[in-house]
């Protein structure tokens, strides 16, 4: 199992703030330290200076988005789920692990399953 971040640049446009840095090295200390599973980050050139102090070299892994508009902001995180061959979690960087984090045996796990029902108009 791979638990993943990303992080899109959309080169060079948008940064992370202190603040969301913060939140990151909180994310990845509590998981390295919470778990044995190993955080890998796909990311941009400019992303890949940025949090290459959280992460292994081996574990940050360089993506050529294709969407560069900062509006549509989850369109790294499709792609990145696209580029997956082995199971995956996929967690942002607000994720803070806690002793005894496990992830459930499945074929999708989500953090809240949501039941959609098509309707025409």
């Amino acid at each position: 199992m791979r638990i993943i971040y990303s992080y899109n640049t959309f080169g060079g446009k948008r940064f992370p703030s202190a603040f969301d840095m913060k939140l990151a090295k909180l994310s990845v200390t509590s998981l390295r330290a919470s778990t044995d599973y190993e955080p890998y980050l796909y990311t941009d050139l400019r992303g890949k200076d940025i949090f290459a102090e959280l992460f292994d070299m081996d574990y940050i892994n360089v993506v050529d988005f294709e969407f560069q508009n900062p509006e549509y902001w989850n369109t790294g995180k499709l792609e990145v789920y696209a580029k997956q061959k082995e199971p995956f979690l996929h967690v942002d960087f607000d994720t803070c692990f806690m002793k005894g984090f496990t992830v459930p045996e499945g074929d999708i796990i989500t953090e809240k399953l949501r039941d959609y029902e098509l309707t025409e108009d």
